[in-house]
């Protein structure tokens, strides 16, 4: 075999090998101890976000489910409990954590259930580290209608507007969100006797990503798996709120 030859092949064999090497770590992106935990962050993650509660209501009335109490309740726009049958309802309560939740619409109002919102926080106090451009997310990206399309925008309207009378609305933190996962039910993943109005897509939540400040948490009702995704993305999002006075009411019964 000619010297050219052997040149050519062994290039060609160099070749075969790296497409062979770049396929593999593209299939096995943290099999490197120093790649970063979290290398694609529109795809699947096998971490899962933080578990310990930054909100001290999120075990507030676990006891309740136990001794055979129904977990939800409706809600009116005045914060009043409304039977179970109840036809329209703009909240629901959540006697295991003590969490009231926003009810999503099909009509075509600021609350509607198909609008979507980029991650975003104006306010250096929403930030747990401050806020520079990347960590605070990017702004109005999402598609919606009534309000700026980012989390800032649609949680400083639900201030406002104060729903089920509470003005201290706030995006969940990811172990809340995924306490709405259902055992059963998939597409969505969530209790649609309480939530019918909820996208079999992803939803924002506010816990970060500590090794990317680009990066946040968000949660697939689709399958109610979590998931990271650059702040620059449009997801769907459900607020959140403390609601102390249907606390007391459920924890003064016997």
């Amino acid at each position: 075999m000619s010297r050219s030859r052997v040149i050519v092949l062994v290039l060609f064999l160099i070749g075969i090998f790296l497409l062979l090497w770049l396929g593999w770590k593209l299939l096995h992106p943290g099999s490197s101890s120093s790649s970063l935990t979290f290398p694609l962050p529109s795809d699947v993650s096998q971490s899962t976000p933080p578990q310990v509660p930054v909100h001290s209501s999120v075990e507030i009335a676990s006891d309740n489910v136990e001794s055979g109490q129904e977990r939800f309740y409706k809600v009116d726009f005045e914060g009043n409990l409304l039977p179970a049958d109840a036809d329209f309802w703009t909240c629901v309560y959540d006697s295991s954590t003590g969490l009231l939740w926003e009810v999503k619409r099909d009509d075509g109002g600021w609350q509607d259930r198909e609008h979507t919102y980029s991650w975003f926080f104006s306010d250096p106090e929403n930030n747990i580290e401050g806020a520079d451009d990347i960590k605070a997310g990017s702004e109005d990206q999402g598609d919606c209608y009534g309000t700026s399309c980012d989390t800032q925008g649609f949680i400083d309207e639900m201030r406002q507007e104060k729903p089920c009378g509470s003005h201290e609305w706030r995006l969940p933190e990811a172990h809340e969100l995924r306490l709405l996962d259902h055992p059963t039910n998939y597409y969505p993943d969530i209790d649609t006797r309480y939530f019918p109005q909820t996208m079999s897509g992803r939803y924002w939540t506010r816990t970060e990503v500590p090794e990317s400040p680009s990066l946040a948490w968000s949660v697939d009702f689709h399958n109610g798996f979590p998931y990271i995704a650059e702040k620059r993305l449009s997801f769907h999002v459900r607020l959140v709120t403390e609601t102390p006075r249907l606390n007391d009411i459920f924890n003064a019964q016997p």
